[in-house]
């Protein structure tokens, strides 16, 4: 009777346990897949987003352009720390702080990564523009 018991016991923690893993590991896929779409509405070539980042974290967005077109990014932020970083479909574009400027070679979606290399939480506003 004792032994049936332990073996109820140590399969419910073990239930727990996987259970807890279960969900700590898709709480971290979900931040690191999460993005925000950027959209141009119709007839503009920019657009602005604002939000806030905990010292260390980062925030992606994505946004689709076309080749050709010149693609700027200015970041504004409380603690000037907030880094650019830039990727398409074939991998990295370029690295800048607060400021990046470059030319599309590619129809599809870019990301944008902003990462806040603070030592505290700041707020920032990001102008993307998109232009021929």
């Amino acid at each position: 009777m004792f032994r049936s018991f332990k073996k109820k016991n140590m399969k419910k923690i073990f239930g727990i346990k996987l259970l807890a893993a279960v969900l700590i590991i898709a709480g971290l896929a979900s931040d690191s897949l999460a993005q925000t779409r950027i959209r141009f509405a119709r007839g503009r070539t920019s657009a602005t987003v604002t939000g806030s980042l905990a010292a260390g974290a980062s925030r992606k967005y994505a946004m689709r352009v076309a080749d050709g077109q010149s693609i700027t990014i200015s970041v504004d932020s409380g603690n000037n720390s907030i880094k650019i970083d830039a990727d398409d479909v074939h991998g990295h574009i370029d690295y800048g702080d607060g400021y990046l400027e470059y030319t599309s070679d590619d129809n599809g979606d870019q990301w944008i990564t902003l990462i806040n290399e603070g030592d505290y939480a700041t707020r920032y506003t990001m102008t993307v523009s998109a232009r021929w």
